[in-house]
């Protein structure tokens, strides 16, 4: 009697056990959730010769009917923006998940702090469309903001890194931008060289917020790039933010999970330190000392006249400090 007692208790201690274990569960019909990889592919009907289109990473969906969990051959019926779709749920991949955490845009320091903020701000409040050559954080005239690429790179990075470095100042073109060597003061003590953090392979290991991630989207020959074609910020927790024309255009954030195939190399532009070059210079010709550059006349210098120059912008000015304290804008063709 001990012995079928004994039994009935370890019975009922494992079944209590096995019910406490988390089991999978199919979504229930109607039940919100958000798709967790680069993108899915929906169907206008339950036939693989029906058109398609495709839903981007983190947007919302509602399962009307089907089991996600369910192997391959099963079709899920979707509600994608007031309109029913259809998804072959191909090899049973996990494309959704009940919620998705909130966007990291983490950072190590006052600088990549300040650049992250910008763009969670971007991407949290501005409604955004794709356009080349647009990439000025002014908003237009139907209420959107425009950038492409490597513009709405240079903005945020460039925008508030303006207030610690003057002439800092990123290529919103992708070739120039992906061939800069230092960001300012080139030649100088406390210049801001350029790294390369990976190539070839994504190894998120190594990677800050803020970092550049290069891709390459298109197959050979589809590029006048060569080697690159696209690239976006990281962000942390395997995210980066891009502007793209995909998906109806904008900025948005991807799953860095999904990219290796196209990544080409990560490069650093933010500093850890901004030191100012403060190296002496002698005024070879008249000029002009300028408030901003080209504009705002502050002094006439004279052939002689020493300057003290704290940064430059690897192009056409430095700016500099002045005899009389003022700080101000020079060509750099002027000085030696």
């Amino acid at each position: 009697m001990k012995k079928v007692a004994g039994l009935l208790a370890v019975c009922l201690s494992l079944g209590m056990m096995i019910s406490a274990v988390p089991m999978m569960t199919k979504a229930s019909d109607d039940e919100t959730m958000y798709v967790c990889v680069r993108n899915i592919t929906v169907h206008t009907d339950d036939n693989n010769n029906s058109s398609t289109k495709f839903i981007p990473y983190r947007e919302k969906v509602t399962i009307v009917d089907g089991d996600y969990d369910y192997d391959e051959g099963h079709w899920l019926e979707l509600k994608y923006k007031g309109k029913t779709c259809q998804m072959y749920n191909q090899e049973g991949e996990r494309n959704f998940k009940y919620s998705m955490p909130s966007p990291s845009f983490s950072s190590n320091n006052k600088y990549q702090k300040k650049a992250m903020a910008l763009a969670k701000k971007i991407y949290t409040n501005w409604d955004t469309g794709y356009g080349h050559n647009a990439s000025n954080g002014k908003k237009s005239s139907n209420g959107k903001y425009y950038f492409d690429c490597s513009g709405f790179v240079s903005y945020v990075l460039t925008t508030p890194m303006t207030s610690y470095v003057p002439t800092y100042n990123l290529s919103k073109n992708i070739k120039t931008l992906y061939n800069t060597k230092s960001v300012y003061n080139k030649g100088y003590k406390g210049n801001c060289k350029v790294k390369t953090v990976c190539s070839s392979k994504l190894d998120e290991s190594k990677l800050l917020p803020g970092d550049v991630l290069y891709f390459k989207t298109t197959s050979d020959g589809g590029s006048s790039l060569g080697i690159y074609n696209h690239c976006g910020i990281y962000i942390g927790n395997g995210e980066f933010i891009h502007a793209s024309s995909s998906f109806g255009g904008g900025v948005r954030l991807m799953p860095t999970e999904g990219y290796e195939e196209w990544f080409v190399c990560a490069k650093r532009y933010l500093p850890t330190k901004v030191t100012p070059a403060n190296k002496t210079k002698t005024v070879r010709s008249i000029t002009q000392a300028y408030k901003k550059k080209n504009s705002g006349i502050v002094k006439t210098l004279r052939p002689g006249n020493k300057v003290k120059v704290l940064y430059t912008d690897n192009g056409n000015w430095c700016y500099v400090k002045l005899s009389n304290g003022k700080k101000a804008y020079v060509l750099s063709s002027k000085l030696r």
